[in-house]
């Protein structure tokens, strides 16, 4: 596992975010940073017109933080170029959060960008002030019709019964049987998935498991074992353990119980 230090720039503004990584094969990471500016700003402006830089490359993470720290100070994050929202370093929020919330620089920070456009409130950037306002009126109406709708203990056991029964949404029944869950390949977490088949997975797009198998660390104790079960209990072994042959594949999960 290495340790790096990136750069990641706005072609389009030269506006610039700095950050710490680890991974076993840096320059080959699609990783495009955490912050919620630089998030925002890549849905605004496109991850065409970003360029990752890496800095350098590390054997430990105490160096790799070391260099974040001299690279990320309070003047750096004071700089309205700057996409990172508080100080490098392996500190984390400890340093922000002991101050009051008028005075952390990264209230102030995420204040600032609301204030010039990059950060909007109550839904995405894209969306019109008429498609907004129509998002927040709907989540009105529903609150409130929640308030006087309740599901009984009848209804809700009555409901589980008759998914037992029918078997909802299980095997062929499920609406994604025989297709994978796919995410992009320059994803940097798996929310926005697509569930494609195998054989007509797009361009661009990769299976969420070799997509995650990518991202895992290989130190760790469980790396390489799968979830295995014998229909009541669930096992997690090498694949090449001597009771998987006396298994199932997959991990059960039963919502009813």
């Amino acid at each position: 596992m290495k340790y790096y230090v990136y750069k990641i720039t706005n072609l389009l503004n030269d506006h610039y975010y700095i950050g710490k990584r680890k991974h076993v094969d840096p320059v080959n990471d699609k990783y495009m940073g955490s912050g919620s500016a630089i998030k925002q700003a890549i849905i605004k402006h496109g991850l065409d017109n970003f360029h990752k830089t890496i800095i350098t490359v590390f054997d430990n993470e105490a160096d790799a933080y070391t260099l974040e720290a001299s690279l990320v100070t309070k003047t750096v994050v004071a700089d309205p170029m700057c996409y990172n929202l508080h100080e490098g370093g392996a500190g984390g929020f400890n340093h922000i959060n002991s101050l009051p919330a008028h005075e952390r620089p990264n209230i102030l920070k995420i204040k600032q960008l609301f204030k010039d456009g990059l950060l909007i409130p109550n839904g995405s950037s894209k969306w019109s002030p008429e498609g907004r306002e129509r998002v927040l009126q709907q989540g009105k109406l529903n609150r409130e019709k929640r308030q006087f709708t309740t599901c009984t203990e009848f209804t809700k056991i009555k409901r589980q019964n008759t998914f037992k029964q029918i078997q909802h949404q299980q095997g062929f029944r499920n609406s994604n049987y025989g297709k994978v869950w796919c995410v992009q390949e320059s994803a940097t977490d798996c929310t926005n998935r697509k569930s494609f088949s195998p054989d007509n997975i797009p361009t661009g797009w990769v299976n969420i498991q070799i997509w995650r198998e990518h991202r895992k660390d290989s130190s760790k104790a469980n790396y390489g074992k799968k979830w295995y079960n014998d229909g009541l209990k669930n096992y997690l072994l090498f694949p090449h353990d001597n009771k998987v042959e006396y298994l199932v594949m997959g991990r059960l999960m039963n919502m009813f119980k």
